[in-house]
Parts: structure tokens; sequence; C-alpha cells
């Protein structure tokens, strides 16, 4: 009966993992490991309540890399694909992995207090640029303040990709 028991316990662990693994699949990038952009929104909706709380003001960045796919064309998806990891982790370094998703290809957003938003920035190209010796694609950044208008996060999104294009 022991070993009938043990079996059993296995078998909801095994189960219960299988379950984790299936919610972390479904909320996170397979790429970065950043949050997916389903995840993203319904956080940062509580992150920027956070910080407005802390007297803070909660900013929007959508970041895109340009010429991607030049980039892959040229040193194949491999190499792209690390490239995007590399930038992921400095976003997730310098704003949380909470805060930070991947919202899909080439394409990132972070919800941040504005302060101190440019140095973090700049702080991430230096260092992204410099892992690979300058050989990246341009990365351009728009950014939504919430001081404009108090918007969803998805809405904040889209504006701060129209920034980013324009």
């Amino acid at each position: 009966e022991p070993h009938e028991n043990e079996s059993e316990l296995k078998h909801v662990m095994y189960n219960s993992l299988h379950v984790a693994s299936m919610e972390k699949a479904r909320s996170y990038d397979f790429l970065t490991g950043l949050p997916n952009m389903t995840c993203f929104f319904e956080r940062a909706e509580v992150e920027k309540g956070h910080i407005e709380q802390e007297g803070g003001q909660p900013i929007l960045l959508y970041i895109d890399f340009s010429g991607m796919k030049f980039f892959n064309a040229r040193h194949g998806f491999a190499e792209g694909d690390k490239i995007l990891q590399s930038f992921a982790r400095l976003l997730s370094g310098a704003f949380s992995n909470e805060n930070s998703c991947r919202i899909g290809a080439d394409h990132f957003a972070v919800l941040t207090e504005e302060e101190g938003v440019e140095e973090k920035l700049n702080r991430i190209f230096r260092e992204f640029g410099e892992l690979y010796g300058g050989k990246t694609p341009p990365v351009h950044v728009g950014i939504y303040p919430y001081r404009i208008e108090d918007v969803s996060a998805s809405t904040a999104c889209d504006r701060a990709k129209l920034a980013c294009t324009s």
C-alpha cells in the first residue's frame, strides 16, 4: 500500500508541475522569458496605480527594432534571436521582468516611472551596443506619459507606438 500512495503522490506532483509549466507558457514569451502582451497589460494597470500612489508619473515605452528583417537575412534568425534575448535581459535589468514585455516580433513595451527613464534607456542602448560591437539594428522608442490622458495600458501602448513611428 505505501507503494501505491507513493505512485499517486508522484502523479499529483507531476500534474501540478505540468499545470504550472502550462501557466508559464501561457503568460510568458517563449523566446525572451518576458511576460506576454496579455499578462503585461494586466500587470501594467496595477503597476501604474503603484507608481501614482508613490507620487510618480507613469509612462509607457514602446520599443521597436528597425531593420530586423534585413539583420536576420544577413546574419540568420539565430543571431536575431540572440539580439532580442540580450535586449530583453537589459530591459528586465533596468525596469524589472514584470514591467517589461515582448509584444511580438521585434517590439517591446515597458511600464515605468518617468523619473530617471532617460538615463536607464541611455545605459541600455550603450550596453546593448557594446555587446555586439555596434552591429545591432537601430532601435526606436516611443513614450506615452499618462499625464496626457489616463487611458488603458493597451491604448497607452498604441499611442507610444504612434510616437515611436513618427
